[in-house]
């Protein structure tokens, strides 16, 4: 990818996300991104395996936010059909974002999505990219009220979730996948409001750690090999906590672990204070 190229995708994925004043607008810069992958991959300019994945991934994600089911189921198995002629490794990378899997559920094509987890799950690899298989688990076992799924689904995914905490017990990452795997899993009755307590306890340290800058393009495969620095890993840790205890209707306990952790250093969070102002008085 020429440096052209990756400016002009941040100015459509990252920059066009934070200065979009609306729904509307966001919709625009997915539509122009889209078009813009799209191009780049019929004239050429990404010709490497791994830069077609970053495209194929990107156009995926775009059209997951759009819920353009039919365009993404479509766009979905030629991503899979290219991370075929590749190392078993690389289908992790097909299922490693949550919007993707549940839009495709809403559109009555999950199966795929699922399809490609089991699969990619098949055969214990000696040299598996532990991040990516962790992205994985994650994206399979997050749920929401408004989109239905197989409690066979997160069953069989909490499962191997806990088979993958037990292979990376004494990593440093262990504490980080095992408080994902908790918040994921609290609304199914995988953990209680103490342990999410306590696991909150353990990751106030680490917003007093630089923030280090992304190294890579958001979609790219390695940024799902690289797992995120410290600091990174104890703000997305806390907030899974937090809204981990309002799905479990502890909002006093929520609101109290947010205000803690505002104190101590994390940014403010819009969608967890309007989650609490519904619930707190």
């Amino acid at each position: 990818m020429t440096e052209n190229f990756k400016q002009r995708f941040k100015e459509l994925k990252t920059v066009g996300q934070r200065v979009a004043a609306n729904g509307r607008q966001l919709q625009k810069y997915d539509a122009e991104l889209i078009t813009f992958l799209q191009n780049a991959l019929s004239n050429g300019e990404l010709d490497t395996f791994e830069e077609k994945g970053f495209a194929l991934w990107n156009i995926s994600d775009s059209l997951a936010l759009l819920r353009q089911t039919e365009k993404l189921y479509v766009n979905h198995k030629c991503f899979y059909g290219l991370l075929k002629t590749a190392h078993p490794k690389y289908l992790f990378w097909a299922v490693s974002d949550a919007t993707q899997r549940l839009t495709l559920e809403v559109g009555g094509h999950g199966r795929l999505w699922w399809s490609i987890y089991n699969e990619a799950n098949g055969d214990l690899l000696e040299s598996r990219e532990l991040f990516a298989e962790f992205s994985a688990h994650k994206a399979a076992m997050y749920t929401t009220a408004a989109v239905p799924f197989e409690k066979a689904d997160i069953l069989s995914a909490a499962d191997r979730f806990e088979q993958f905490l037990s292979r990376t017990e004494g990593m440093l990452e262990h504490i980080f996948y095992t408080l994902v795997f908790k918040s994921l899993g609290a609304k199914h009755g995988f953990s209680s409001k103490q342990e999410l307590t306590d696991l909150f306890d353990g990751l106030l340290g680490g917003l007093s750690h630089k923030k280090e800058p992304k190294r890579f393009l958001v979609g790219e495969w390695s940024s799902f090999t690289a797992p995120p620095c410290k600091r990174t890993q104890s703000e997305q840790g806390i907030t899974a906590i937090i809204n981990a205890l309002l799905d479990i209707s502890c909002p006093d306990t929520a609101d109290e672990l947010y205000q803690t952790a505002l104190k101590n250093g994390l940014p403010k969070n819009s969608c967890i204070e309007r989650r609490i102002a519904k619930v707190v008085k």
